[in-house]
Protein backbone atom coordinates (compact mmCIF):
# COMPACT_ATOMS: atom_id res chain seq x y z
CA UNK A 1 0.00 0.00 0.00
CA UNK A 2 1.20 3.47 -0.81
CA UNK A 3 2.09 5.87 1.96
CA UNK A 4 0.05 8.57 0.25
CA UNK A 5 -3.70 8.66 0.73
CA UNK A 6 -5.91 7.90 -2.24
CA UNK A 7 -9.31 9.54 -2.41
CA UNK A 8 -10.76 6.81 -4.57
CA UNK A 9 -9.58 3.39 -3.42
CA UNK A 10 -8.49 1.66 -0.24
CA UNK A 11 -5.04 0.10 -0.60
CA UNK A 12 -5.68 -3.62 -0.86
CA UNK A 13 -2.83 -5.89 0.17
CA UNK A 14 -0.64 -7.48 -2.46
CA UNK A 15 -0.56 -11.25 -2.91
CA UNK A 16 2.77 -11.27 -1.05
CA UNK A 17 1.38 -9.41 1.98
CA UNK A 18 -1.64 -11.73 2.02
CA UNK A 19 0.73 -14.72 2.30
CA UNK A 20 2.72 -12.99 5.05
CA UNK A 21 -0.33 -12.04 7.13
CA UNK A 22 -2.58 -15.10 7.50
CA UNK A 23 -4.05 -13.69 10.69
CA UNK A 24 -5.43 -10.74 8.72
CA UNK A 25 -7.31 -13.09 6.40
CA UNK A 26 -8.62 -15.07 9.38
CA UNK A 27 -9.93 -12.04 11.23
CA UNK A 28 -11.32 -10.33 8.13
CA UNK A 29 -13.28 -13.43 7.20
CA UNK A 30 -15.01 -13.79 10.57
CA UNK A 31 -18.73 -13.72 9.87
CA UNK A 32 -19.71 -11.33 12.64
CA UNK A 33 -16.50 -9.29 12.66
CA UNK A 34 -16.52 -9.02 16.44
CA UNK A 35 -13.14 -7.81 17.56
CA UNK A 36 -12.13 -7.54 21.19
CA UNK A 37 -11.36 -4.57 23.40
CA UNK A 38 -7.69 -4.54 22.44
CA UNK A 39 -8.54 -4.24 18.75
CA UNK A 40 -11.03 -1.48 19.57
CA UNK A 41 -8.37 0.39 21.58
CA UNK A 42 -5.88 0.02 18.72
CA UNK A 43 -8.39 1.39 16.22
CA UNK A 44 -9.23 4.38 18.42
CA UNK A 45 -5.54 5.06 19.10
CA UNK A 46 -4.62 4.89 15.44
CA UNK A 47 -7.68 6.95 14.58
CA UNK A 48 -6.47 9.63 16.97
CA UNK A 49 -3.02 9.52 15.35
CA UNK A 50 -4.71 10.15 12.00
CA UNK A 51 -6.68 13.04 13.48
CA UNK A 52 -3.50 14.50 14.95
CA UNK A 53 -1.61 14.29 11.63
CA UNK A 54 -4.54 15.82 9.77
CA UNK A 55 -5.06 18.54 12.36
CA UNK A 56 -1.36 19.42 12.51
CA UNK A 57 -1.22 19.75 8.71
CA UNK A 58 -4.17 22.12 8.81
CA UNK A 59 -2.83 24.19 11.70
CA UNK A 60 -5.07 22.86 14.48
CA UNK A 61 -4.10 23.66 18.05
CA UNK A 62 -2.91 20.75 20.16
CA UNK A 63 -5.31 21.75 22.95
CA UNK A 64 -8.24 21.40 20.56
CA UNK A 65 -7.15 17.95 19.40
CA UNK A 66 -6.58 16.67 22.93
CA UNK A 67 -9.66 18.35 24.40
CA UNK A 68 -13.36 17.57 24.43
CA UNK A 69 -13.95 18.58 20.82
CA UNK A 70 -11.11 16.36 19.58
CA UNK A 71 -10.20 13.31 21.62
CA UNK A 72 -13.35 13.59 23.72
CA UNK A 73 -15.57 13.43 20.65
CA UNK A 74 -13.52 10.56 19.21
CA UNK A 75 -13.96 8.53 22.39
CA UNK A 76 -17.71 9.12 22.38
CA UNK A 77 -18.04 8.42 18.67
CA UNK A 78 -16.01 5.21 18.89
CA UNK A 79 -17.26 4.05 22.25
CA UNK A 80 -21.02 4.33 22.23
CA UNK A 81 -23.42 2.35 20.04
CA UNK A 82 -25.72 5.36 20.44
CA UNK A 83 -23.27 7.33 18.29
CA UNK A 84 -24.74 7.72 14.81
CA UNK A 85 -21.37 6.97 13.19
CA UNK A 86 -20.59 3.94 15.36
CA UNK A 87 -24.08 2.51 14.98
CA UNK A 88 -23.78 2.89 11.21
CA UNK A 89 -20.46 1.02 11.27
CA UNK A 90 -21.99 -1.74 13.38
CA UNK A 91 -24.84 -2.16 10.90
CA UNK A 92 -22.50 -2.15 7.89
CA UNK A 93 -20.39 -4.76 9.70
CA UNK A 94 -23.49 -6.92 10.02
CA UNK A 95 -23.83 -6.88 6.24
CA UNK A 96 -26.57 -4.29 5.85
CA UNK A 97 -26.26 -1.85 2.96
CA UNK A 98 -25.65 1.85 3.46
CA UNK A 99 -28.97 2.70 1.81
CA UNK A 100 -30.81 0.23 4.03
CA UNK A 101 -29.32 1.67 7.22
CA UNK A 102 -29.72 5.33 6.25
CA UNK A 103 -33.25 4.74 4.97
CA UNK A 104 -34.39 3.83 8.48
CA UNK A 105 -32.81 6.86 10.16
CA UNK A 106 -34.38 10.16 11.04
CA UNK A 107 -31.02 11.75 11.91
CA UNK A 108 -27.91 12.59 9.90
CA UNK A 109 -24.89 10.31 10.18
CA UNK A 110 -22.30 12.99 9.48
CA UNK A 111 -19.42 10.63 8.77
CA UNK A 112 -21.13 9.49 5.58
CA UNK A 113 -20.86 13.00 4.21
CA UNK A 114 -17.48 14.00 5.61
CA UNK A 115 -15.44 10.85 4.89
CA UNK A 116 -14.79 11.68 1.23
CA UNK A 117 -13.88 15.30 2.00
CA UNK A 118 -11.37 14.24 4.67
CA UNK A 119 -9.77 11.67 2.37
CA UNK A 120 -9.51 14.17 -0.51
CA UNK A 121 -8.00 16.84 1.75
CA UNK A 122 -5.53 14.33 3.20
CA UNK A 123 -4.52 13.08 -0.24
CA UNK A 124 -3.93 16.63 -1.47
CA UNK A 125 -1.55 17.19 1.45
CA UNK A 126 0.12 13.74 1.41
CA UNK A 127 -1.26 12.79 4.85
CA UNK A 128 -1.43 9.05 5.56
CA UNK A 129 -4.96 8.27 6.81
CA UNK A 130 -5.64 4.56 6.25
CA UNK A 131 -8.64 4.36 8.58
CA UNK A 132 -10.31 7.34 6.94
CA UNK A 133 -9.53 5.78 3.54
CA UNK A 134 -11.11 2.49 4.62
CA UNK A 135 -14.25 4.22 5.89
CA UNK A 136 -14.53 6.20 2.67
CA UNK A 137 -13.99 3.08 0.55
CA UNK A 138 -16.74 1.15 2.36
CA UNK A 139 -19.22 4.04 2.30
CA UNK A 140 -18.51 4.72 -1.38
CA UNK A 141 -18.84 1.07 -2.36
CA UNK A 142 -15.18 0.84 -3.43
CA UNK A 143 -14.46 -1.91 -0.89
CA UNK A 144 -16.40 -4.35 1.23
CA UNK A 145 -16.09 -4.26 5.00
CA UNK A 146 -13.95 -7.41 4.82
CA UNK A 147 -11.61 -5.86 2.22
CA UNK A 148 -11.23 -2.70 4.31
CA UNK A 149 -10.44 -4.71 7.44
CA UNK A 150 -7.94 -6.86 5.56
CA UNK A 151 -6.24 -3.80 4.08
CA UNK A 152 -5.87 -2.21 7.52
CA UNK A 153 -4.56 -5.39 9.12
CA UNK A 154 -2.10 -6.02 6.30
CA UNK A 155 -0.35 -2.68 6.77
CA UNK A 156 3.25 -3.00 7.92
CA UNK A 157 3.99 -2.37 11.59
CA UNK A 158 5.58 0.97 12.37
CA UNK A 159 6.04 3.41 15.23
CA UNK A 160 2.84 5.10 16.41
CA UNK A 161 4.40 8.55 16.65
Amino acid sequence: ASSKASPTRVGLPSERSRREAPSARFWASRAERRFGSSAHAALVTRGFAEMARFGAALGARRETLTGLSGLGDLILTCGSPQSRNMSLGIELGKGRSLDEVLGKRLTVTEGVYTASAVVEMAAARGIDMPIAQAVHAVISGLATVDEAIEALLARPLRAEV
